[in-house]
């Protein structure tokens, strides 16, 4: 009994060493805002939260926000953040009813849950059409949220021409609890886009208005309460009734999922018929952004096999017509988990604690990691075979399964399940058709790579392009990029990916993107003056169905606006600008100097006119008679 006693007594303190040395959840929520989600990761996971928004190491980046491309490409195999870089391909009002829209020309009758949509002012001339004296538009800035800045109009003459908005056609007949309109908050999980990870929450809230409903009119249209149900409008009007009770879901302007589930049952409609439309709804929109998604995914984490270092929790809002049809009205890439009412409190709770848990976070990969890279095992790299890598990714996915089977909670996993994959394959592959048309087609691109595999074989220096395309007749350019010979800092490769896909996303070619992307290394990487095969200045010129389309010209401005904020080293400029004298910029005689009247004037040393439709960075060019480059020196 003794020796047993004294066994024990050895036993105690190597268990409380071990329960100490365990390492705990590295949470780092610099930059979120909410309560409940510190609340939840602290207490309900044990987790060590960091505030230092340059912390060195991690495992869970929790962003209120949307992230940037560096963040994704330096993610660790043991990191996970909360957005997809380019999910806002959905959760902005334009990108969402501009890629539905596309979609939907393929493929009418699998995408008529997606109201009918315009992008004004781009398509101004489509949209006039549609006025008949009866119709009613609802009018939304193509960037806003919260209800704000949305209003009906019945007629043209109400609107700014001018103005950048995304107009819907308002559903007239909605489904009405107790004579109010209201709409629905699916909460869904995606958890990984190569292959796509869907998982939809069974709780959810339901948001009255707080107005009874009566058809738009001249009279009502401006009443907001009685057309909108977005929560931070409608919680100003004095009807608006809070619920103080955790408990009760079925009390205030705010209640539970599980209440209209039930209280369609009552009414005589089919819930469980209902629910499973809604889930095909989720999919559908998710399949037709995947190729972007994966695209993007996988060109900063190329060698991500688990295909789980991003996540996120995106709030689908849908409304139901009088029928019961399900209706998708928009997609917020980050939802309000802000907790007004205990009611409010507990559904994102639960849901978040079982958000966290399906992620699987293990601090002890982290340490693994470090540890061998220590030993430096972590350069011993092996190329694998095709073969190997699909078998890894098979084993991986495998236990995937295994887990979010036993620990998905209250989540449901919508895709895949039950073998439903190839249902949802033709609604893929028609968004890769969609894609592939925006960005050129595939085979081109791989046409293109072949040729500059080519090319480097023949011999070695930079490569020197040619087209078999005549450049454009009386097609001007746009905009200029210049990169500033003493940059803030460098250029990484995220920055170039970021680059590439917002010139995709305006329908530029794969060899456009190809010279933006060596003239910006070559001038960032080297402090001498460019050699004459690389330009100090570029023009993005659009290809000839992009310039019939108005489009290209709102989207350009938008994406060049967001280059110059991100990139601060180059200098972006509009080509009518510095064509006119009377513009901001002005351009001398000989394209010698650059006029910036604010900042003095520099020299530029060589100043390139390039056509990207003609031969490329040759001097045998002008013996074709299709010369690309027009320099004149010093």
């Amino acid at each position: 009994m003794k020796g047993e006693k004294a066994k024990k007594k050895a036993i105690a303190p190597k268990q409380k060493k071990a329960e100490e040395e365990k390492p705990v959840m590295l949470a780092n929520v610099a930059r979120t805002q909410y309560d409940v989600v510190k609340e939840v990761l602290e207490k309900g996971s044990s987790a060590k939260l960091l505030y230092d928004e340059d912390a060195p190491d991690w495992d869970l980046l929790w962003i209120d926000t949307g992230i940037t491309s560096s963040i994704v490409s330096k993610l660790r195999p043991y990191q996970k953040v909360n957005h997809f870089q380019e999910m806002s391909c959905l959760s902005r009002k334009n990108h969402l009813g501009k890629n539905m829209m596309r979609i939907r020309k393929l493929l009418p009758d699998d995408y008529d849950f997606v109201p009918q949509t315009w992008i004004l002012p781009a398509e101004e001339v489509e949209f006039k059409a549609q006025f008949d004296g009866v119709a009613t538009f609802i009018m939304k800035p193509e960037a806003s949220c919260q209800g704000r800045g949305i209003f009906l109009i019945n007629s043209y003459e109400e609107i700014n021409p001018t103005e950048r908005f995304i107009a819907q056609k308002y559903i007239q007949d909605p489904y009405l609890i107790e004579g109010l309109k209201f709409d629905l908050r699916i909460y869904v999980l995606v958890y990984g886009c190569d292959p796509l990870r869907i998982f939809v929450y069974k709780d959810g809230l339901v948001r009255l208005a707080t107005e009874q409903y009566v058809p738009p009119s001249s009279k009502t249209m401006e009443n907001m309460y009685i057309h909108l149900t977005n929560y931070a409008i409608n919680k100003t009007n004095d009807k608006f009734v809070f619920n103080t009770d955790a408990t009760k879901a079925d009390v205030g302007h705010k209640r539970s999922l599980g209440f209209v589930w039930s209280y369609i049952d009552e009414h005589g409609g089919d819930s469980l018929k209902l629910r499973q439309e809604i889930k095909h709804c989720i999919v559908k929109t998710l399949c037709g952004v995947q190729p972007l998604l994966r695209h993007a995914y996988r060109s900063l984490q190329p060698s991500d096999n688990a295909n789980n270092r991003c996540f996120e929790v995106l709030g689908f809002d849908i409304m139901l017509d009088k029928k019961l049809k399900p209706w998708l009205i928009e997609v917020n890439h980050t939802p309000s988990f802000s907790t007004d009412t205990p009611f409010d409190h507990r559904i994102k709770t639960e849901l978040l604690t079982d958000t966290i848990r399906i992620l699987n976070i293990r601090p002890m990969k982290r340490l693994k990691f470090h540890a061998r890279r220590s030993e430096k095992l972590m350069f011993e790299t092996v190329k694998k075979s095709k073969a190997e890598i699909a078998g890894i990714r098979k084993r991986k996915m495998d236990k995937r399964d295994k887990y979010e089977l036993e620990s998905c909670g209250g989540y449901e996993r919508i895709y895949p399940a039950n073998g439903n994959e190839a249902e949802y394959e033709k609604y893929i592959r028609a968004a890769q058709e969609v894609w592939d048309s925006v960005i050129g087609t595939k085979r081109g691109a791989e046409m293109y790579h072949k040729k500059l595999e080519m090319e480097r074989k023949k011999k070695k220096g930079p490569v020197k392009f040619k087209s078999s395309v005549k450049p454009p007749v009386n097609r001007k350019p746009l905009y200029y990029i210049n990169v500033k010979k003493a940059p803030r800092r460098k250029i990484d490769i995220a920055d170039l990916v970021e680059i590439q896909m917002s010139l995709a996303a305006v329908g530029y070619d794969t060899e456009v993107q190809e010279l933006v992307l060596r003239k910006l290394i070559s001038r960032i990487e080297s402090k001498e003056v460019p050699s004459e095969d690389v330009p100090s200045e570029l023009p993005l010129i659009p290809s000839k169905t992009q310039t019939r389309n108005r489009l290209i010209t709102v989207e350009l401005d938008e994406i060049m606006s967001r280059l110059q904020e991100s990139f601060p080293q180059l200098e972006i400029v509009p080509a009518n600008a510095l064509e006119s004298s009377r513009g901001k910029y002005r351009r001398e005689s000989s394209y010698k100097k650059l006029v910036k009247p604010s900042m003095g004037s520099y020299v530029v040393p060589k100043t390139f006119q390039l056509d990207p439709f003609g031969a490329v960075g040759s001097e045998k060019a002008g013996e074709r008679g299709d010369k690309a480059w027009k320099y004149k020196k010093n």
